[in-house]
């Protein structure tokens, strides 16, 4: 972050007999701060860096930009914080819109969006696993249910056929 500084030029000139015109220009002249070229990085700026210049990134075949491919260098009123508040308050802080962007290799975002997703299945596939368990195990219950329910069934009409057959016995 910089500070700029301000440059006040005042010009007069007479449009006719009596008339004068006084022109108070204001400019501010200042910088943001230099920017280094990235690995597999080039950009090209307008103006350098002073204010208004706007810098061009690109990267390298086989890479891809990753932030803002467009920088502005850009003046904004700046903070009145702390014991230099009223220096402060009359200054213009001058800074890029954004951050310098950086290049990254295409084969490994494709291997990270890849390992993202083998990680999404894997978490997907664990949760089917978990369901398809928890299935097995309701089921596994439902089936041992029957089998006790019909032994007690069958139990129960075996016994009923010995004690009936007991009483027409002794008839």
């Amino acid at each position: 972050m910089y500070f700029s500084s301000r440059k006040i030029t005042i010009s007069c000139c007479v449009l006719s007999k009596g008339v004068e015109i006084i022109v108070l220009h204001y400019v501010l002249v200042g910088r943001c701060r230099d920017l280094v070229p990235m690995t597999n990085q080039t950009f090209e700026c307008s103006m350098g860096y002073a204010v208004g210049s706007v810098c061009f990134f690109t990267c390298s075949n086989g890479y891809r930009l990753r932030g803002e491919e467009r920088l502005t260098c850009g003046s904004s009123p700046g903070g009145n914080h702390g014991a230099n508040a009223i220096a402060k308050r009359s200054s213009t802080v001058v800074q890029w819109s954004s951050y310098q962007p950086t290049c990254e290799s295409k084969i490994l975002s494709y291997i990270l969006i890849l390992s993202h997703l083998i990680s999404s299945y894997l978490i997907s596939s664990h949760l089917v696993l978990s369901y398809l368990t928890l299935s097995y195990l309701i089921l596994s219950y439902l089936i041992l249910s029957y089998l006790i329910l019909s032994y007690l069934i069958l139990s129960y009409l075996i016994l009923s056929y010995l004690i009936l057959s007991y009483l027409l016995s002794s008839l």
